[in-house]
This record gives structure tokens, sequence and C-alpha cells, in this order.
């Protein structure tokens, strides 16, 4: 079980108050999550939380599951299109080069200061075996670069006075 922020829990009494279906997006560190500099290697992540039925305010894990609730209690024998429900969905954080998935911006600081992200993160050092490769495919290319390039044509001679 997870705590809703007051700003929330307002919202989805607001969305209840709607007529069909509602996403409703929080963050448990909506202030953190604003002030944060996503580093490169990580992205917003939406996850969902809990589907609400508008009737009764019950929330399920599934949407079959409100849907199942829907059709048996509270909107039986309604249609689809008459029903409606509340997606709950927290924001959080992902950071792609570990897989890591965390719900706060403190929670993402402390993880990309981990040794396990430092470790994923690092780019390995050339050898000198492979700066001997990068140095010698330049070489190559600058060759191509220049064999390729078209050769200038000759100046067009000017004709002068012709003397007899």
């Amino acid at each position: 079980m997870f705590k809703l922020p007051a700003k929330t829990v307002g919202e989805i009494g607001q969305a209840c108050a709607t007529t069909g279906h509602t996403i409703v997006r929080f963050s448990t560190d909506a202030e953190g999550m604003a002030a944060t500099a996503m580093p490169p290697h990580c992205r917003h992540l939406e996850k969902e939380a809990a589907f609400i039925c508008k009737k009764c305010q019950l929330a399920f894990p599934t949407e079959a599951a409100v849907n199942g609730h829907q059709r048996a209690v509270c909107f039986a024998g309604l249609a689809f299109e008459q029903r409606g429900h509340v997606r709950l969905v927290q924001l959080g954080f992902e950071c792609r080069a570990c897989h890591e998935r965390v719900a706060t911006a403190a929670q993402l600081v402390q993880h990309c200061a981990s040794q396990q992200h430092e470790a994923n993160t690092a780019q390995p050092e050339l050898t000198h075996e492979m700066e001997d490769v990068v140095n010698q495919i330049t070489a190559l290319a600058a060759q191509a670069s220049s064999a390729a390039s078209p050769k200038p044509a000759p100046a067009p001679m000017e004709a002068g006075p012709v003397s007899g």
C-alpha cells in the first residue's frame, strides 16, 4: 500500500465526478522530480499504480479487475461506455544503463552515485592497440577522401590575336 499526496487524492475525487475513463498521474516526489536535472542515460517512467471505480472509489490492481467489478456491482447492466474508472499512474525514473527503476529524485541521485551505476556507465580507456587501430582507420579515411576528391579541371586557354 502506498500513501498518496493530498493533491492526488483531490484529483481522484474530481476525476470520479466526471464520466468516462480518466488518467491521474502522481509522484511521491513532485518537487524533486521537477528540480532534478535528468542525467542523459535516465528517463522518466510511468507505472500503473491502480484502477479506481468512479462510483464506489475502490481501487483495483488491474483494469480487468475494475471492469469485472463494475460489470457485477456498480454498473451492472450498463454498457462499457456508460461506466468509467480512473487510471492512477505513478511517475518515476529509470536508469537505462542499469535498468534500475526508482520512484523519487533522491533515489535516482543515490543510484547514480552507486558503484554499480558507475561501473555500468564508465567508459573504458583505449589500449595502445586500440589507439593504433583508430589512428590507422583515420589515416585510411583521409587517404580515401583525398583520392576520391575530383582534380581541378585545367584552366581554359585564352585565344590571343593570330599573327600571320
